[in-house]
């Protein structure tokens, strides 16, 4: 399923991703693709995820009220363990009644569940949707501009890669393994691979999460 977030023009990147996507689609297909999804990191030009547990079985019930305060909620009391309402008030700096508050929506909509005083992030087989996220910067020319936006998306992705025309410069392979990053060259006659991005676990911040909502909401909506 292929969402967009805004209205790109047409032209040479567009066609770069739209060969991307036409050879994803053939040979690793994802559950969704995002054009341009709004991060506070940018607007990375694609984004595919892929799922961890079968789409038909999406918590589709839990979406209605939650925001972005809420996703960095879950996210914070997953990277630090859960722990009191006490320690997430010191940790989190949030105040104590938003707090509450933000709790309550989170534990109604069964994404964190409390065992006593003790407040957890539920498994993650049941409310993470993705088990990769892929993220693509293209560009026709600049390659160091796509490598350091391409830099920026590892901050939410799985891996990250740069999409490229022919030809590509020993120093663009070079920069790009040093910092993690995968080139993808299109050259009219393929798509092919040149370097292999590092791969970082899910989720890895609150960015994660926002993917992974938005793609749940997103194939929620088709199902029904």
């Amino acid at each position: 399923m292929l969402y967009r977030t805004r209205k790109t023009p047409l032209g040479p990147e567009s066609r770069l991703v739209d060969a991307l996507i036409a050879d994803r689609t053939r040979h690793d297909a994802p559950q969704m693709i995002m054009k341009e999804p709004n991060l506070p990191t940018g607007y990375p030009d694609l984004v595919f995820v892929y799922a961890r547990t079968d789409p038909q079985h999406l918590p589709c019930f839990r979406h209605a009220g939650l925001t972005v305060q809420h996703i960095k909620l879950v996210h914070h009391v997953y990277a630090s363990g859960g722990g009191t309402i006490r320690e997430i008030v010191q940790t989190s700096q949030i105040p104590e009644r938003r707090l509450k508050l933000l709790l309550d929506d989170l534990v109604g909509a069964r994404m964190l569940r409390m065992n006593g005083s003790q407040i957890r992030v539920r498994a993650l087989s049941r409310i993470f949707f993705a088990r990769k996220i892929v993220a693509v910067e293209a560009k026709i020319a600049d390659w160091q501009r796509a490598i350091a936006q391409a830099i920026l998306n590892t901050w939410f992705a799985s891996e990250s890669y740069v999409l490229l025309p022919p030809p590509i410069s020993l120093s663009a392979l070079a920069t790009a393994e040093h910092h993690g990053i995968g080139i993808i060259v299109s050259d009219g006659s393929g798509v092919h691979y040149m370097t292999k991005p590092v791969s970082h676990r899910q989720p890895a911040s609150y960015g994660s999460w926002l993917i992974n909502e938005w793609a749940v909401q997103q194939l929620c909506k088709e199902t029904k």
